[in-house]
């Protein structure tokens, strides 16, 4: 939880970050940092100084767990004296300071490169400021060094979305000075350090197109373009405040970071920090399980059974990672449609260049459509995604125990039956059995419930949750119970709302209130995304 220091021969100093596993900056950690600073500062042999990060991380940001500490107590956290050192001893040092980026850089993290005079990165690195994602802003002094020097737009795109920005594209946004190879990133920082007069960004003023666009209202019109995914959050009107003052305040920068400072602390104290504070720390819990140390089965290929929006969903999360895929339906019009969905899907991020047409020919390429279940014999977890009928999908079972290997994962993804029903056709692979219950539209949404059946190893277990974190899902094991987790809640929501219909009141009404309060869709919108014929047939059967 220390920094660490050594001086090449060349003079040049190089201070690592190092607090494993993603170098956050705890209060030691900060308070080793502005030691050896301080150490180097004054050294009269040292001509510069890199910072970089141990590992694969530069820096993940603040330790948040000690945000919670201060709250508990009821304390206030002053920045001035905390964060603030940290990048007021950087930005002030009189020899030049090379942030030498080696992974992610996010939150803190980043706003210690935003302190250095000039920041070279690795091809792979990513920056980012995410604190919009737990309800804050960032208050390292983030909010008035990037709009000086990336400018307002990237400054409100970048806080506003609070997603991981690559390190070629932050080049072409100013944030980021130069792009290396890993094996030179550390000489191409020195030669910096060494070459490079010192250049602050504190006395950076933003430019005066800046100024007009700030006056035209750009961000307010950031701010409304957020809302859409944002609804009710009151981190993003903070965060414009600030970049405000960051254009107002210019050349006097403590102005701005004091503005900073009061919105950060309105907002650590807030109910919606909280809230999206507890969800942070929950999905982080909600991945490790209790007891179970066995090591996970490696993912190398996958079936599917069923070539409709949930299985073909469930395929495009595999071959966003490079996994092969074997997708199967029970007739050639069936699979023929469901490929034509996938492809359909494709086009559609392809036209909002979310992908280039290339990742789109190759993602598909990975896809094979089948109608022969002796095509499984290879995969190492097949997932059966076919409608609720527990009769169909305990033959299905039966069909893939003859062709799987033996090792492998046979996964229903069943969202009400009885996952211990289905594994009763298959009693000689019940430890393999497991369910995966994604949800629709499963390439999109991130929730993951794997569930637990009597039989189930703890290698099934822990592959299936490994398994989430492969394909970006925020994976959690539940019990084998009626509606699992996602869907016993749901149930009473759904149930109210198809009441109010029966009782004449208005479809559209009922969804608008939902997404007006903030859901992302309606209830009544979600069903039929889901499929009406899915309830009715589950009802059926």
């Amino acid at each position: 939880m220390s920094t660490s220091v050594y001086i090449r021969r060349d003079g040049v100093a190089v201070l690592t970050l190092r607090n494993p596993p993603v170098n956050s900056l705890s209060q030691a950690h900060c308070k080793s940092l502005v030691q050896n600073m301080k150490i180097l500062q004054s050294n009269p042999t040292v001509k510069g100084i890199v910072i970089t990060g141990e590992g694969k991380f530069f820096s993940g940001g603040a330790e948040i767990m000690e945000f919670e500490y201060h709250i508990r107590r009821g304390a206030k956290m002053d920045m001035a004296s905390g964060i603030h050192v940290v990048m007021n001893t950087i930005d002030s040092t009189n020899k030049p300071v090379v942030a030498a980026i080696n992974g992610m850089a996010l939150g803190g993290g980043f706003e210690v490169a935003l302190a250095s005079h000039y920041r070279v990165a690795v091809p792979t690195a990513k920056v980012g400021l995410p604190e919009v994602n737990l309800g804050l802003l960032p208050g390292g002094q983030g909010t008035q060094r990037l709009p000086r020097l990336a400018g307002v737009q990237v400054a409100l795109q970048t806080m506003l979305a609070g997603q991981p920005i690559p390190a070629p594209l932050a080049k072409r946004q100013k944030m980021v000075d130069e792009i290396v190879p890993a094996d030179k990133l550390i000489d191409t920082a020195a030669t910096i350090a060494l070459t490079k007069p010192v250049r602050r960004t504190s006395e950076m003023t933003c430019t005066t197109a800046d100024r007009v666009m700030v006056v035209g209202g750009a961000v307010e019109m950031g701010l409304n373009q957020i809302d859409r995914f944002r609804k009710h959050q009151i981190a993003p009107d903070a965060i414009g405040r600030c970049v405000k003052a960051a254009v107002d305040s210019g050349g006097d920068f403590q102005k701005g970071c004091r503005v900073e400072q009061q919105e950060f602390d309105k907002l650590l104290y807030s109910k919606e920090s909280g809230a999206l504070r507890h969800l942070f720390f929950a999905e982080r819990l909600a991945n490790k399980v209790s007891g179970v140390r066995a090591k996970p089965l490696p993912i190398r290929k996958v079936g599917v059974v069923g070539a409709g929006l949930m299985g073909g969903g469930i395929a495009m999360c595999f071959v966003a990672k490079g996994i092969p895929v074997v997708l199967l339906d029970a007739k050639q019009e069936f699979l023929s449609k469901g490929m034509g969905l996938i492809k359909k899907n494709y086009e559609t991020s392809v036209a909002r260049k979310s992908i280039k047409p290339e990742v789109a020919v190759k993602r598909l390429g990975l896809i094979k459509p089948s109608l022969d279940y002796a095509d499984f014999a290879d995969c190492d977890i097949v997932i059966e995604a076919v409608f609720e009928n527990l009769k169909l999908k305990q033959d299905i079972f039966k069909q893939l125990d003859k062709v799987a290997k033996p090792d492998a994962l046979l996964c229903s993804n069943t969202s009400s039956l009885d996952i211990d029903a289905i594994a009763s056709a298959v009693p000689r692979r019940a430890k393999n059995v497991v369910g995966t219950h994604f949800f629709s539209p499963a390439n999109v949404m991130k929730l993951l419930e794997n569930v637990r059946t009597k039989e189930a190893s703890d290698t099934t277990i822990a592959t299936v949750m490994a398994m989430g974190k492969l394909i970006n899902k925020v994976a959690v094991l539940v019990g084998n119970c009626d509606g699992f987790v996602g869907n016993r809640m749901l149930g009473p929501y759904g149930a109210e709302v198809r009441q109010m219909v029966e009782e004449g009141g208005d479809l559209a009404k009922f969804d608008a209130v939902a997404t007006d309060f903030g859901m992302a869709m309606g209830p009544l919108s979600m069903s039929d995304l889901v499929g009406q014929d899915l309830f009715w047939r589950a009802r059926s059967s």
